[in-house]
Order: structure tokens, then C-alpha cells, then sequence
């Protein structure tokens, strides 16, 4: 019961009642409403309302419901596991009838997974039990206000996402649980991107050069037992959308239908999870320039914009959460911190997004209240030096762009806050909606600061800060801009395309054969991040003076370095490319004519082909194919008129820490300091990973850096016990701590080049799981800048051995406290007194048979 409920915690939805509703004109609405699956037995509810005639609402008195169900049962499992992995299924089955309760527990059978069965006395091998695909059937002895649990071992017979059915029956209610468990393939994956712009603008059709496939047919290495890859890990997939923004909410289905809509976030969109403030506002900002771009090429319909701005408005809800009450936005939540710095970078990144998501058309959905962007300038306000205009952040520098750069003047050395004011302007520029003070003050700001700017021009050497610095006298319609404009065409880089970098960033790689093209896949290179976000900075420059036929080559560019599908490398750059792109698109006016047939064969398939068709209804959608084969390469040609985005997206698995694909170089050095298991056959397990800055002749310090650690099937780490590590400063430059699935997450401000930062924890197996994976990857890695980075893989050879009875998964376990051995006295009163009436009857009829035979 105990360990049920602490896990139940984590995913339990409290506010299943919050909603919201226009009531009719006669002041009330009705709706129906599904109580949720929780053992929660009584529920106290309660209303308010908001009238613009009659002001605040509330009821008087709140409403109590008792949603007490007789018997039910609830079924857990972890999220994910590993394929060949045994997984025993957590079944709670509760009595709160007032008699005793005779239940028939059943998993259901299914083609997806085999049951796991003991032998006698326990005995079951790790690697190969006896398994069947039948139902199997508990029967369960329930006392009144009990309740008990069992373990059904299964093994599961195929990766994805599997559903697992378990019922509960007895003579006065029967409920069924069903729940759904990922089932990953073994290894750590690899992988890699094939990104192409097919452009039939000003030709009917194109032959897209053959895009190589990363796997190797032969996964086995000659003379050696390492393998090249996990055999059956492979996969590649195609992936076309219409337009150059690619960022889209839903995916076209073979058979027409459109897909459920996908919130854009960090983790569908550049790959990792989204726990920053300035993470949060990017997911938040992304959605933003999809809607408008989409509403303004009119590919937006009123059900599609109706179920966005829903999202948004939940994703403004995680916004607020960021948010002081000083108007100032901090990067990180810490547990019991509220006195930590605001951010004046995260700050001015959220008043510059929320000032633009103001819009009349949509405020009875998603309302952006002036009052906080007053807030949010006047604490802007503060932060600025009145005697220079530079704005100086009165937290550390998240981002190292930010950070202030000793700049020689002709006559000594300064610090110059040039990009964080940069960053600033640009935020005071889009706000101006504000009122009173707020407005008095961000004029007067914001002038301080264009002068500032001004005054640095001729002392930029860096190719970003000067795109940031040009972009923000643009809009400010500086008297400067053109000087600062001219000098970034100067500082472009012409050997590959047109893009702005401090270091040379090659063409993706290509390689002739049979006299085609073949595109290989991308390859990281160093500072990519920085150099995708300043040169969306240099396009949105370029679009404001009507450069539009130097514009293509940097949006060309641009596509070439995508990560994903819609994402690039981190939060700010995809922001800064899809508001680039955005702009871009919205300056075509041809896209209403826009339609295309896109063929795509494999080599090694021979007959095999599939065509997409990209038309007005599905323009704006994401389409998918499977290649039945990853080997070979990918051959693709387009007939018809437009723009659209294709990639060929690969991953494999693979098991030794040399075969994990490495960044231009290892800008950290990673160990593990500490792995120990304890406990009764392992089952808790403390590691401590350490992680020390290393590429010392770009920043003595990281940004904010992360240490993602991937966790064995099973083992879990309490939100609590982590909260309380990050308030207890532990180690000290720790700002958030998370488990998302089955990794780790560790946030820290910085990682220094001095001394090493340390993640350590102690995890606990909440589910028994048998013959687990060995291989397990950890890393760390710069946020805003990821391909700076090192990983590696640790193993775990004593957990592969373990049984389903050594971690207590089955009922069928003899020495395990759920094993499902027969109660001696689980019967009820009436059972009492119905044996009692036969011994009588009984006692009776022998007394007057043995009078009859002496008679």
C-alpha cells in the first residue's frame, strides 16, 4: 500500500474538476464530467466566476462528493523498459465493501507479451524462463477496508508501446485496468540527420541527391566479437513538410487522417527536456511564431487555432511559474529559494515573446495582462547603468554568449555588456502596450541603451554580437543601423555558403558516385549553436532592408543545419531560425498555387516506392515513412512547384562507450566517482558522476551545463529527495534536479574549469524487473550549446543476473511477502454460523441414528 501510493503521486491529476466555461445567457452552464481513476474516496469542490457588469463570484459553500467504489484495483508498471528485460506487474486490489471479498484477479492474455512462469520452489532462470501467452488468473481473499498486492511477470515480445489489460472480478463488481509500458530496444542510440530544401520555384521538377544511409549492412565487425551496432536496433525514417518552416503541429497519416495536435516543446523540437525558465518561454514562443505564421499565410483554421491557443494557455500558466514578485523572471525554480536572483536576460527574452502573443482576436483564450508586462519593463529598468546604458544581469550568465567580453577601446581595456544590452533593446522595442511608469521608463531605457550601442559598432569583432547588435538598432530605427548593417556584410562567411561564425563551419559531407550526388549525414561542428542563432539574427537584418536575393542563400544555409526535423541545437538558436523563417515565408506570396509530388525509393528495396502529395490540406503537415530497410541509401525526386523540407533521420543502438558519437571535441571531462548496490538483491543503488570544464581557451566556465544519466529499468529517485538536494545546495552551483522516464537530469549554472561538479543519488528499485540491460549511458553536456559535450557508458553486469523471485515480481515467488499462499482464516461471519448449524445437524443426526441401532 505504502509504496503504491508514493508512486501514484507522481503522475496523479488533482485537477481533473479546473475548468473553465462561458456560461449561457441565463447564467448557467451544465457539464458532464468523468470522475478520475484515483483511490481517493471523497472530493470537495468549489466555484467561482468573473463578470464584466458584476466583478468577482464565489460560492458560498463548497460541494463534498463521495466517489467510493465498493472494489477496484490498480495496475503499475514503469514507463519504460528494455527489450528482453521481465517486467512483474504491480497489481493493488482493494476491498471497501463492509464483508469479506473473494476476487478473481486475471492479466488478460496478448500477442504483445508472455507470462513468466516458476518452477517449483522458486526456480526460474534469468535470461530463459518457460513462458505461455495464456490468461493467467490469481484468486485474491480481501477482508473489509484490505487491500493486497500481485505481481504477474510478463515478457515482453516486441518494442513500442505495448498495452497490458488486468481485471478484477467479484460477485459485486468487476473493473479492468488497462495501461501501456515503451519498450525500447537494448543499447544507447545513436543518432543521425540527412536534411535537404527541395526548391521547385523556378523549375518543374528535381532530382534530390541520394541521401546515405549511417547503417552498415553487416553489423558484425570482421574478427571481433564487438558488434558494429545491436542487431534490430536500426531504423530510418523520411520525413517531408511543406514550406521552409517545418515547425508543425500534426502528422499526416497514411490514410488521411490528421494526428492528434503536439504542443511544440524542447523534447519534440531540438531533443532534450525543457526545465529552464528560458526553456519554458522558448516552447512557449515557438508555438507563438507557428500560429502567426500559419495565420498569416492563411494555413490556419479556427478548430486548429482554438486547440493551440489552449496549449499556449497552459504553457503561459508555466511561464507564470518563473515569474518574482519583483517583475523580474529567474531561470530555475528552486524549492525554498525565493530569494534567487531574477534573471535580466530571461526577463527581457519573456516581456520581448509575451508583448507579441498580445493580440485582440484571441484574448478570450489567451490573455496577456498588461499590468505584468509593466512589471516586467520596470524591473528592466532598474538593471540598467544610467551613466553608460549598458545593462548589467544580476544573475550569473546562463548563456555564454551573455556574458560581459573585455573589448580594447584604443586606449584600454572594458568590459562591455554589448550582447545582454543588445538583447534588452530588443525586448524594449516590441513592448508597446505598456502604460504609466513602465512607459516613461523603457523610452528612456531603451534610447540610453541604442546610444550605447551605437558607441560599439566599430569595436565588434564577433560575427554573433554583431548580428544581435544590428538586428537591435533595426528595429530601433537607430540612425546607425545602416553603419552597423554594412558592417555585418562584412563579416560573413562566404566558403560554404552565407552564414556569420567564429570559426569555419564545413558543408555537411558529400561524396560522388556513379556520377550523382550523395549527401552523407550532418556531422557536428564547433560552436554550431552560436552560429545558428546569429545568423537567424542576420537573415531577420537582411529581410528588414529587402535583401531578399542574399536572404535565400542564408536561409538555404540555415536548413542545412537542422538537428531535427523542426529543431536545431538548442532553445535559443531554433527560437532565433523559426522566427527567422517565419519571416521568410510570410514574404511569399506564391504559396496558395503551391503543389508537389514527392517519390522516394530505396536502393536496396528494389520495386519498393512511395509517394507523398503536398496540396492546400496538408501543406502544413508533417509526413512520415518507415523505410522497411535502413540500409543503402534513400533516391527521391519532386515534380511540381514550391518549397519543402526533407530529411532522412537514422538511429542505431550500440553498447561500447567508443562507439557513441563524439562532438568536434570533448569540451568536459566525465568519471564516475562512485557506483555501489545495496540492499536485498540490489535494490538500491548510489552513484556519484563528476563532470570538470575542459575547453578553457574558449570561456574559463560552461553555461548552464547538464549531467543526464540514464537509469537501470525499475530504479527510481524520489521529486523530494532531489528538491531537497537542490536546497541544501548540494553541490553548490546545482539549480535543478529531475527524473524524466528512466535518466537523470542535473542542472547546474556552470561548470568550472577549477574543480569538478558533482551528481550524486540514491536511487531505489520501486519495480522488480529481471535480467535487466547492462549498458547504460551518461553525459554531460552544455545546454545552449550541446555539441559541447563528452558521454559515456557504464554496465551493470550483477543486475542482468537476477531472477523474477531474486526481485520478488511474481505471486508464484515462495519467499517474497506477496506470495499468493492461501489464508487460514479469510471466511465471514455467516461462514461461522452456516458450519456451525451443519456440525449441529450433524451431532444430531448421528445422536438418534445410534438410539435407533440400541433400540
Amino acid at each position: 500500500m505504502a509504496a503504491t501510493g508514493l508512486i501514484n503521486r507522481q503522475y496523479v491529476d488533482e485537477g481533473w474538476l479546473w475548468l473553465e466555461h462561458l456560461t449561457r445567457p441565463w447564467g448557467s452552464y451544465i457539464k458532464g464530467v468523468n470522475v478520475p481513476y484515483h483511490p481517493a474516496q471523497e472530493w470537495v469542490l468549489h466555484s467561482f466566476s468573473m463578470s464584466r457588469y458584476k466583478g468577482l463570484g464565489i460560492a458560498k459553500k463548497p460541494i463534498r462528493i463521495n466517489i467510493r467504489r465498493s472494489f477496484y484495483i490498480q495496475v503499475e508498471a514503469p514507463e519504460k523498459i528494455v527489450r528482453g528485460e521481465q517486467l512483474g506487474v504491480r497489481v493493488s486490489a482493494f476491498n471497501y465493501w463492509t464483508d469479506y471479498l473473494e476476487a478473481i484477479v486475471q492479466l488478460e492474455k496478448s500477442e504483445d507479451y508472455a507470462f513468466v512462469h516458476v518452477e517449483p520452489y522458486g526456480r526460474v532462470s534469468s535470461y530463459n524462463p518457460r513462458t505461455s501467452k495464456k490468461a493467467q488468473q490469481v484468486v485474491v481473499y480481501l477482508a473489509p477496508g484490505e487491500g493486497k498486492i500481485v505481481h504477474f511477470p510478463i515478457l515482453p515480445q516486441r518494442t513500442g508501446n505495448i498495452d497490458i489489460t488486468v481485471t478484477g472480478s467479484t460477485f459485486i463488481k468487476r473493473d479492468e485496468v488497462t495501461i501501456s509500458v515503451n519498450v525500447i530496444n537494448i543499447g544507447v542510440r545513436n543518432g543521425y540527420s540527412v536534411p535537404f530544401l527541395i526548391n521547385l520555384l523556378n523549375q518543374g521538377s528535381v532530382l534530390v541527391p541520394n541521401m546515405k544511409s549511417p547503417v552498415p549492412e553487416q553489423f558484425q565487425m570482421p574478427n571481433s566479437n564487438i558488434f558494429r551496432y545491436v542487431p534490430g536496433t536500426e531504423s530510418c525514417s523520411v520525413t517531408v513538410t511543406g514550406d521552409v518552416y517545418g515547425a508543425y503541429y500534426r502528422k499526416w497519416t497514411p490514410s488521411g487522417e490528421k494526428s492528434p495536435l503536439t504542443y511544440l516543446r524542447g523534447e519534440n523540437l531540438y531533443g532534450r527536456p525543457s526545465h529552464t525558465g528560458e526553456a519554458t518561454i522558448s516552447n512557449f514562443a515557438a508555438n507563438l511564431y507557428s500560429i502567426m505564421f500559419l495565420k498569416i499565410t492563411q494555413q490556419l483554421d479556427d478548430g486548429l487555432q482554438a486547440d493551440i491557443l489552449e496549449q499556449m494557455n497552459q504553457g503561459f500558466s508555466k511561464v507564470l511559474r518563473f515569474l518574482l514578485p519583483n517583475g523580474g523572471m529567474r531561470n530555475f525554480m528552486l524549492p525554498g529559494a525565493d530569494d534567487e536572483p531574477a534573471s535580466l536576460w530571461v526577463t527581457s527574452i519573456a516581456a520581448k515573446v509575451l508583448s507579441e502573443a498580445r493580440q485582440g482576436e484571441w484574448e478570450n483564450i489567451l490573455y496577456i495582462p498588461v499590468e505584468l508586462l509593466n512589471k516586467m519593463i520596470l524591473f528592466i529598468c532598474k538593471q540598467q547603468d544610467k551613466r553608460t546604458g549598458a545593462f548589467s544581469d544580476p544573475s550569473p550568465p546562463y548563456d555564454r554568449k551573455m556574458s560581459s567580453n573585455i573589448t580594447w577601446d584604443g586606449t584600454k581595456f572594458t568590459q562591455k555588456n554589448i550582447s545582454l544590452t543588445a538583447t534588452v533593446v530588443l525586448s524594449l522595442v516590441g513592448n508597446t502596450a505598456v502604460t504609466g511608469d513602465a512607459r516613461t521608463c523603457m523610452e528612456g531605457s531603451r534610447s540610453l541603451a541604442v546610444k550605447y550601442l551605437n558607441d560599439q559598432i566599430s569595436l565588434i569583432q564577433d560575427p554573433y554580437q554583431m548580428a544581435l547588435v544590428t538586428l537591435a538598432l533595426e528595429r530601433a530605427a537607430s540612425l546607425k543601423k545602416n553603419d552597423a548593417f554594412q558592417k555585418l556584410r562584412t563579416m560573413n562567411r562566404t566558403d560554404t555558403a552565407t552564414y556569420w561564425s567564429f570559426t569555419s563551419i564545413k558543408q555537411n559531407p558529400t561524396f560522388m558516385q556513379d556520377a550523382l550526388p550523395v549527401l552523407k549525414w550532418r556531422v557536428a561542428r564547433e560552436s554550431e549553436g552560436f552560429a545558428n542563432e546569429g545568423t537567424a539574427y542576420s537573415l531577420l537584418s537582411y529581410l528588414m532592408n529587402n535583401q531578399l536575393t542574399d536572404a535565400i542563400h542564408i536561409m538555404n544555409w540555415l536548413q542545412t543545419q537542422r538537428n531535427g526535423h523542426a529543431g536545431w541545437r538548442s532553445s535559443r538558436d531554433t527560437l532565433a531560425v523559426l522566427e527567422a523563417l517565419a519571416q521568410w515565408g510570410m514574404r511569399d506570396t506564391n504559396r496558395n498555387m503551391y503543389n508537389m509530388k514527392v517519390v522516394v525509393e530505396s536502393t536496396v528495396l528494389g520495386s519498393w516506392k512511395r509517394e507523398i502529395i503536398l496540396d492546400n490540406d496538408n501543406f502544413n503537415m508533417i509526413h512520415a515513412i518507415k523505410l522497411p530497410s535502413a540500409f543503402g541509401s534513400v533516391r527521391a525526386y519532386a515534380q511540381g512547384n514550391g518549397l519543402a523540407v526533407m530529411r532522412l533521420a537514422c538511429s542505431m543502438n550500440v553498447e561500447y562507450g567508443h562507439q557513441l558519437r563524439r562532438g568536434p571535441r570533448d569540451s568536459f571531462e566525465l568519471d564516475i566517482d562512485t557506483l555501489q548496490f545495496s540492499g536485498k538483491n540490489f535494490s538500491s543503488m548510489y552513484m556519484k558522476t563528476c563532470a570538470r570544464w575542459t575547453q578553457v581557451t574558449t570561456s574559463p566556465v560552461s553555461g548552464v551545463a547538464v549531467i543526464d544519466i540514464q537509469l537501470p529499468s525499475g530504479y527510481f529517485v524520489l521529486d523530494e529527495v532531489m528538491d531537497n538536494q537542490v536546497h541544501n545546495r548540494n553541490p553548490v552551483n546545482l539549480r535543478r534536479a529531475r527524473q524524466l522516464g528512466n535518466r537523470l537530469f542535473f542542472w547546474f549554472d556552470n561548470i568550472t574549469s577549477t574543480n569538478k561538479s558533482c551528481a550524486s543519488f540514491t536511487a531505489h528499485r520501486w519495480f522488480p524487473i529481471a535480467n535487466m540491460s547492462i549498458y547504460h549511458q551518461y553525459r554531460v553536456y552544455e545546454f545552449y550549446e550541446p555539441m559541447n559535450h563528452n558521454s559515456s557508458i557504464y554496465t551493470t553486469y550483477q543486475l542482468t543476473q537476477l531472477d523474477i523471485c531474486q526481485v520478488c515480481g511474481s505471486f508464484q515467488c515462495p519467499y517474497c511477502p506477496f506470495y499468493n499462499s492461501a489464508p487460514l482464516w479469510a471466511i465471514s461471519m455467516w461462514m461461522y454460523v452456516l458450519v456451525t448449524l451443519a456440525l449441529i445437524v450433524l451431532l444430531s443426526d448421528r445422536y438418534f441414528w445410534n438410539i435407533f441401532e440400541k433400540g
